[in-house]
């Protein structure tokens, strides 16, 4: 490798690696983001309507089980998905069949059966 191209694959390498602390993340949502978008569907769309019209419980979503309203037990959903690894099951590649780092595709892991899925 003649001394000119050396140099300018050192400058190009130098480059790449400053400019990477200058791109921004791509994060997916936080989980108090995901809360407050879970526990706002759930106040604001059919959730109330069906549990008031479908299930008979009067008070909807305000409606409480172990002293928690229901909206807010949507809202825990949502927070407990994203914590740890579970949030690696929500993917489905359907070209492969498969999730996101070789994981089970989010199909097949969510359809299996009660306490067989492992994260």
């Amino acid at each position: 490798m003649n001394h000119n191209l050396r140099k300018s694959f050192i400058i190009f390498i130098l480059a790449t690696i400053i400019a990477s602390f200058y791109v921004p993340q791509a994060l997916s949502l936080g989980v108090d983001t995901h809360r407050a978008i879970n526990e706002h569907i759930a106040q604001e769309l059919y959730l109330d309507n069906y549990l008031k019209n479908q299930l008979g419980m009067h008070l909807g979503v305000k409606t409480k089980f172990n002293a928690q309203q229901i909206f807010k037990l949507v809202g825990d959903g949502g927070a407990y998905e994203d914590a740890g690894v579970r949030s690696l099951n929500h993917f489905h590649n359907p070209l492969k069949n498969k999730g996101i780092l070789g994981q089970d595709s989010a199909l097949d892991w969510a359809t299996l059966p009660v306490g067989a899925q492992t994260l």
